[in-house]
């Protein structure tokens, strides 16, 4: 016993889990008194390396628990936002160029950086999602001739395009892209602030000529918009205001 070396283990309290730390031999015998709750019990040496094992086991699964709830809490929120990703793709990129170009910012690239942002934002939130030609699929006749399959070809390709409309939130889409690439090449570098304020009005007038055709949801977005460019209004005419009277 006395040429074996001592070693240090940790017992747990089977009244109170508190984690005891004591020093002894392998194969000893030692009254261990708890601390914490005054607990009595013998145990062999061996003994406590084994208990101390289940302890740290048993912590070990708690805190795997843990981590696999707090991940199934986490996943769902990643798979929405590589969704988000995959289905945006190109509107995300063209407002990265965009933020590009804010690194360099010189009017023409502020004109630049502020027409790509707000497109890659107008195809996100106004945008509605394509119907895919495959819901647009006919029953095709069995062809006889060569001219009945061209005749068939023909009525069915009348068919699908008669088949495809688009809806109301595409057409505000293509008129608010097209008005903001034409104001974008019709207005100078020095003309930025003017460049705001014609989109501004661009949208309020395209907001209340479709006010009677869109969905209330559509209409919250158009309004998100539309409250952006009044307050970049209010900003400017209150810096007119403010450059008038310091004359």
């Amino acid at each position: 016993m006395q040429g074996k070396k001592k070693e240090e283990k940790s017992i747990i309290c089977p009244n109170c889990s508190a984690i005891i730390t004591l020093e002894g031999r392998a194969s000893q015998k030692i009254v261990v008194k708890c601390p914490i709750c005054g607990e009595k019990g013998t145990v062999l040496f061996e003994e406590m390396e084994e208990k101390f094992k289940e302890v740290t086991s048993e912590k070990t699964k708690i805190r795997k628990k843990k981590e696999k709830k707090h991940a199934s809490k986490i996943t769902p929120y990643l798979s929405k936002i590589q969704f988000f990703a995959k289905s945006n793709i190109i509107e995300l990129v063209l407002i990265s160029i965009g933020v590009v170009f804010l690194f360099n910012p010189t009017l023409s690239n502020i004109k630049k950086s502020f027409t790509l942002i707000l497109i890659g934002f107008i195809l996100i939130f106004i945008l509605s999602e394509k119907n895919s030609p495959d819901s647009f699929q006919t029953k095709t006749p069995k062809p006889s001739s060569s001219n009945e399959n061209r005749k068939s070809g023909t009525r069915l390709n009348l068919n699908y395009l008669k088949k495809i409309r688009l809806s109301i939130s595409d057409k505000i889409t293509l008129t608010l892209v097209i008005w903001i690439l034409f104001l974008f090449f019709i207005t100078s570098d020095v003309e930025l602030e003017a460049f705001f304020v014609l989109i501004f009005i661009g949208m309020l007038v395209v907001r209340e000529l479709t006010d009677e055709l869109t969905t209330i949801h559509l209409k919250h977005r158009m309004d998100g918009f539309i409250y952006l460019f009044l307050i970049a209004f209010i900003w400017i005419v209150g810096e007119k205001i403010i450059n008038v009277l310091n004359m």
